[in-house]
């Protein structure tokens, strides 16, 4: 690796977090220690003509040898940086089983939020009406109506009104498309999200943006091209309203809730969403992908960053 100054994150064989290194081109400390240059385990001066990272992994295999071997990565972000609307672990936590994922910032958008949330309130409530008349098995999902079509349209809208405040939050403006859209793929994983829905246990998984491809950014989404398709040609595509989509459009709503705040914000106050839905798959985020915590001596706090959309 260059020898090059900047912050590294350090994961050991098993892909679980060993900190975050500063390199200055002469020294590598252990970011957030006290005094870390007092400390022999906390720091490695750069030994002649041989690589700093390997000098770090070295001295980590002599603490922790049942760790062995480290990788070290460049961070995207320094400690305290973070994208807003957008949920990610905390570089402590990362290879830790079913991490919490968190945005900070949250605070700032907390009348937004607690609209989101009693829109996706009213969105549960509606498809569970439905579903108390037609059952939703497999054998009823191509089943459609006026209802079914009308909570398509509703949820799709939310899903595009939380694309469009990722995106504006990121500093993107104009009039956006899918083909905007999409780039929220990979900034926040969204394929990688998978809910189970308790109330009827008989459902598999449903992962409502996985295969959203670039290339075809409204016809890889099934939910949302159908949605397209109902809401400006309902005499010629009424029967693409789907109860299928709309639960899937439905689920994207709540993917895009834990997606922005991560879960314990997004479904904070309403107990109701803990029965709805169960998330039973995440991102899992590398530790060069994480959120930094603002350690004291390389961060002056919590500082918003634009995503390099």
């Amino acid at each position: 690796m260059a020898q090059s100054s900047g912050y590294f994150g350090c994961t050991d064989k098993n892909g679980s977090a060993q900190g975050i290194w500063y390199f200055d081109g002469t020294v590598a400390t252990l970011v957030g220690v006290s005094k870390p240059l007092n400390n022999e385990s906390s720091h490695v001066v750069l030994p002649s003509g041989e690589d700093i990272f390997d000098a770090v992994g070295a001295k980590l295999a002599r603490l922790i040898p049942q760790s062995a071997p480290f990788s070290f990565e460049r961070t995207h972000l320094k400690p305290g940086e973070y994208y807003p609307r957008m949920a990610r672990v905390i570089d402590q936590h990362v290879g830790v089983p079913n991490p919490v994922y968190h945005c900070p910032g949250s605070n700032t958008v907390e009348s937004q939020l607690a609209i989101m949330r009693g829109q996706l309130v009213s969105l549960t409530h509606k498809l569970t009406e439905i579903c108390q008349t037609v059952h939703p098995s497999p054998s009823n999902f191509k089943v459609y109506g006026h209802e079914v079509r009308n909570l398509l349209i509703l949820a799709c809208t939310e899903v595009e009104m939380h694309w469009r405040g990722v995106l504006e939050a990121n500093g993107v403006s104009g009039r956006f498309t899918t083909l905007n859209y999409v780039a929220l793929q990979s900034a926040m994983q969204l394929g990688e999200f998978g809910i189970l829905l308790p109330y009827y246990p008989w459902m598999k998984e449903v992962r409502p943006f996985e295969g959203w491809d670039s290339a075809r950014p409204t016809e890889s989404l099934p939910w949302y091209r159908a949605y397209n398709a109902v809401k400006h040609d309902r005499e010629g595509s009424f029967e693409e309203g789907t109860l299928s989509h709309a639960i899937d459009a439905v689920v994207a709503c709540a993917v895009m809730l834990i997606a922005q705040f991560g879960q314990m914000e997004a479904f904070r106050w309403r107990s109701e969403f803990g029965y709805f839905f169960q998330v039973a798959s995440k991102p899992n985020w590398k530790i060069s992908e994480s959120y930094i915590h603002p350690y004291d001596g390389h961060s002056a706090g919590l500082t918003p960053v634009l995503y390099p959309f």
